[in-house]
């Protein structure tokens, strides 16, 4: 693998333009033994130090922030929308965020990363224990009207999948956060991309367990490479 040396001014040196120049064409020349093998994907390749780079939040698109009084979440089997809540003083709704604008490659480059944190509390089934499966999914083509959220194409995101555990005769208080940088891969570029939350609990045992989600931050943001 190529090394990258650099000629530094060290104590002892001649105080003269020599040894600064030295230095500094070092420097200026060191990109030349960056190669695929010491630089990582996510590394230095993917940074932008231009006066113009930027995260942001799209103006179009909607946080969903709130604290809920909801309804237990006990479903056994893989859901096919986001998970409902209840806000306080508010209608149920789906935990959905969007839309967001989606650009991978140029001349303009709309990237993002979607953040997810909420809070929970639980309880273990009177028969046993249970794992409840929190997942993040992406859609392209849901248009944000609620009447057609079933028909819209949702999927998943596989490495934000987290799973927690209630157990049988113990209350359970939880935490979690996902933060992820999002590749769609088809289309390679889409004008509208939603993400929604997905729960459920897996497997037959702990009949009566449930988690009640007592508030949520979920939003996402784009960045320029």
């Amino acid at each position: 693998m190529a090394r990258i040396d650099l000629t530094e001014i060290e104590k002892g040196d001649a105080c003269d333009l020599t040894v600064v120049n030295n230095m500094v064409s070092a420097i200026t020349s060191g990109h030349n033994n960056i190669d695929g093998q010491n630089v990582r994907r996510g590394g230095i390749d993917e940074r932008n130090f231009a006066n113009n780079a930027a995260t942001i939040r799209p103006g179009s698109s909607i946080i969903f922030s709130c604290d809920t009084v909801t309804s237990s979440i006990a479903a056994a089997s893989q859901p096919t929308t986001p998970v409902t809540v209840t806000p306080t003083s508010s209608a149920t709704k789906h935990v959905v965020t969007g839309p967001y604008r989606y650009r991978p490659a140029g001349p303009e480059f709309d990237r993002l990363i979607v953040k997810l944190s909420l809070a929970l509390s639980g309880a273990g089934g009177s028969t046993g224990d249970r794992v409840f499966t929190f997942q993040l999914a992406s859609s392209v083509d849901w248009d944000g009207n609620v009447v057609n959220i079933a028909s819209a194409t949702w999927t998943p995101i596989p490495v934000t999948k987290r799973e927690i555990g209630v157990f049988q005769g113990y209350p359970t208080e939880a935490s979690l956060t996902i933060s992820h940088r999002v590749v769609i891969p088809h289309p390679p570029a889409a004008d509208s991309v939603y993400f929604g939350l997905f729960v459920h609990n897996a497997g037959s045992s702990g009949a009566g367990a449930a988690v009640t989600i007592d508030h949520i931050n979920f939003y996402a943001i784009s960045y320029h490479r």
